[in-house]
């Protein structure tokens, strides 16, 4: 090798040395901390979105933990436990128990099941109660849906239906002995109160605005005694809901077979408006208007909530007034009628015949919810 290569296989060594130093300068000083650093914002990143959703599940659990404590048992245990097994026997009775043919028996309370708040109290005490009856399963049903729209934190838990195994001589004869156990919440924090049912704050400050600004308005009035209505827009949420017929239950008895049918006469109006269905709400600049659709005449009858266009009037193939009435509103899905000086509200692909079958408020209780709310709002 001759010095000129020598110089160059030098000048090549020391070039593959500048570059492996360069190299790992650059690896060591800048792609190194470039890396730990997006690192270091990937695992932040998730640390936070990790603490975000916990945030938000706090949240939600707050959320429920209020609702929790509205419709909790009043916090007295005594006045619960009480007020309660006034209620169950109530609730009983009302659904065709007589008082012998029922007993409502308290158990001590529990709050040792319950997890514990910081300071070891627990987050609720346990009421429960045990029921005999002697009843048929349409009572028992009825009970049970009555129950269940009740807005408080409670559940049953147990229950055991048999046939009699000796017949009473006062006994009926599908009636069935019926035992079954009832839970109920105290939640802790609850407000305190001296009736059983809870008050929805949003409900009364609903009331007081709504009496505030229209202190003679009649729709203020109306509006507010459904806001207060247990079954309310802003009332508490109930297991058993309005669209579900529980006594097709009824129908399959299991002890006594399906009941014997009965030859019913339906009058023009039970036949015609069961047919007839609020199919749509429309909103334009000008105007909102519903439509009601008699299928089996295949009619439209347009509702509008305006003066000189808010009546309305069903009428059947021989065109007899079947309905006649007003609209009162028109909301987003539903509409309020005023027939026969009660109000209804029907939904969106409803029928009108289901939609009749209960009111939400006579026209004397309106004048009465609206004298109590001008009291309250001030002239």
């Amino acid at each position: 090798m001759n010095t000129r290569e020598r110089f160059l296989a030098m000048g090549l060594v020391l070039l593959v040395l500048v570059g492996l130093g360069g190299y790992f300068f650059v690896s060591q000083f800048y792609f190194g901390p470039l890396q730990n650093r997006k690192a270091t914002i990937e695992f932040l990143t998730k640390e936070i979105q990790t603490r975000n959703d916990k945030i938000e599940q706090v949240k939600a659990n707050k959320a429920q933990f209020e609702y929790w404590r509205m419709v909790s048992l009043p916090p007295d245990e005594d006045l619960a436990r009480r007020e309660y097994e006034k209620y169950l026997s109530e609730l009983l009775r009302k659904h065709g128990l007589t008082a012998g043919a029922f007993s409502v028996t308290p158990r001590p309370p529990d709050s040792k099941s319950s997890p514990m708040l910081p300071g070891k109290k627990p987050i609720y005490t346990v009421l429960s109660f045990n029921v005999q009856a002697h009843a048929s399963v349409a009572n028992f049903v009825e009970m049970m849906e009555g129950f269940y729209r009740t807005p408080l934190l409670h559940q049953i838990k147990k229950i055991s239906l048999i046939r009699p195994a000796t017949r009473r001589p006062d006994q009926a004869p599908d009636e069935l002995d019926i035992n079954f156990t009832v839970e109920a919440l105290s939640v802790s924090g609850a407000d305190p109160r001296p009736q059983l049912m809870p008050i929805d704050r949003r409900m009364l400050s609903a009331q007081l605005d709504l009496a505030t600004a229209l202190p003679r308005g009649p729709l203020a009035a109306l509006a507010a005694s459904l806001l207060a209505n247990e079954e309310g827009p802003l009332g508490p949420n109930k297991l058993a809901t309005q669209n579900r017929d529980y006594t097709v239950l009824v129908a399959k008895d299991i002890f006594h077979g399906p009941l014997p049918t009965k030859e019913v006469i339906s009058g023009p109006d039970e036949e015609a408006i069961r047919y007839v269905y609020l199919t749509d709400i429309t909103k334009t600049s000008r105007r909102t208007e519903a439509f009601l659709y008699d299928r089996l005449n295949n009619q439209r009858t347009r509702l509008r909530a305006e003066v000189a266009f808010d009546s309305f009037r069903i009428a059947d193939n021989k065109d007899e007034t079947l309905v006649r009435g007003k609209i009162v509103s028109i909301g987003e899905r539903d509409v309020l009628l005023d027939v026969d000086e009660k109000y209804y509200q029907i939904h969106i692909g409803q029928s009108l015949e289901e939609a009749l079958k209960k009111a939400l408020i006579t026209r004397k209780q309106l004048d009465t919810t609206f004298s109590v709310l001008a009291g309250v709002g001030g002239p």
